[in-house]
């Protein structure tokens, strides 16, 4: 008797332990901004880190120019996030989960029609600090919305214009330009493959100041501010081996 007695408190142990260890497995894939967000009350000693999803970020600023316009300074600065796999197109190779601060990108989109692309119904949107979050349809907003905890908001794809923005808590946002190709790849119907592929063109702040990106070969060159100081970034292949700072065609800073 006294052994079967034991029994339902040594269940109810099991249980708590059984319960208690799914839920930390868990504790990741439930935070509404994702794996490589941050939503919860997070620890900055050191950088950031949360402690419930243990997802750990810090941010090394490398250049700041001074005397630039706009709200928005003209730096270089690179972030980690533990929870990001680096992508080999922002410059940094493939390891450590590094990006930096001007890493704006929309995954390419595919979808298959009997006619012409409309707009995309979603955008997978990339930000510098290493989250990702999609953005869809919300019948109450004429914007697109991420999941709960995202201030940003995104104004879907203008076919007219082919720019599409990141509406910024602040007011500001970034411009994207967008492009399409389509290929045939059914009949009877006709079925057509619509790719939208997207590049960052500018960081615009509150006031509607322009912080310009160019490109060379489809790699982020130069980023030009308002009061046209700006940075420059050479590549070794597709890794970035150098940055720049100046003003007209003085370098300031390397």
């Amino acid at each position: 008797m006294k052994i079967s007695k034991r029994f339902p408190q040594l269940f109810l142990v099991l249980s708590f332990v059984v319960f208690s260890t799914e839920a930390r497995g868990q504790a990741a894939g439930i935070n509404q901004t994702g794996h490589s967000g941050m939503f919860n009350g997070n620890s900055y000693t050191g950088g950031s880190y949360d402690p419930y999803t243990a997802n750990a970020t810090r941010t090394v600023t490398d250049i700041t120019s001074a005397g630039g316009g706009g709200a928005y300074p003209l730096q270089w600065a690179r972030t980690m996030n533990s929870r990001t796999i680096s992508d080999t197109a922002n410059g940094f190779g493939a390891g450590g989960g590094w990006s930096h601060n001007y890493d704006w990108a929309i995954l390419p989109s595919e979808d298959f029609t009997t006619k012409d692309a409309g707009a995309p119904g979603a955008y997978f949107v990339q930000f510098p600090d290493g989250r990702f979050f999609s953005f869809s349809f919300a019948s109450t907003d004429p914007y697109f919305r991420g999941p709960p905890g995202v201030k940003e908001r995104f104004q879907p794809l203008n076919l007219t214009t082919k720019l599409a923005y990141l509406i910024l808590p602040d007011g500001g946002k970034v411009e994207f330009a967008a492009t399409n190709s389509y290929q045939v790849v059914g009949s009877n119907p006709i079925e057509y493959s619509s790719h939208w592929n997207y590049q960052a063109t500018a960081l615009i702040d509150p006031y509607g100041l322009r912080t310009e990106f160019s490109y060379v070969s489809g790699k982020l060159d130069r980023i030009t501010e308002p009061a046209k100081r700006w940075l420059e970034i050479s590549y070794d292949g597709n890794r970035i081996s150098r940055v720049d700072a100046g003003h007209g065609v003085s370098i300031i800073t390397q």
